[in-house]
């Protein structure tokens, strides 16, 4: 994974910034729950000349793979070949 991002948190929200534009490409929202918290809401970039957003389901796997790889340090193999994947379906 390309990791050029900047990722920071505000208050419950977590921003994802392309490091080389400062695009937010991603924001996710999170929400306490069951002793912990979950997502409750993710927006992804919509201006096609910021970002080319490919599928619901490839985005959501990006800001999984994103958090557990790149916040969490986690290997998150199955994701980068889940990714990898659906990325193929654009090329």
């Amino acid at each position: 994974m390309d990791e050029k991002w900047e990722i920071f948190a505000e208050g419950n929200t977590l921003f994802m910034h392309r490091s080389w534009t400062g695009y937010g490409i991603y924001e996710v929202s999170f929400v306490e729950a069951n002793g912990g918290f979950g997502i409750a809401e993710s927006v992804v970039e919509s201006d096609r000349g910021r970002y080319r957003s490919r599928s619901d389901e490839l985005e959501c796997v990006m800001i999984e793979l994103m958090m557990r790889s790149l916040l969490l340090g986690e290997a998150a193999t199955e994701l980068r070949g889940l990714s990898e994947k659906l990325w193929g379906a654009y090329r």
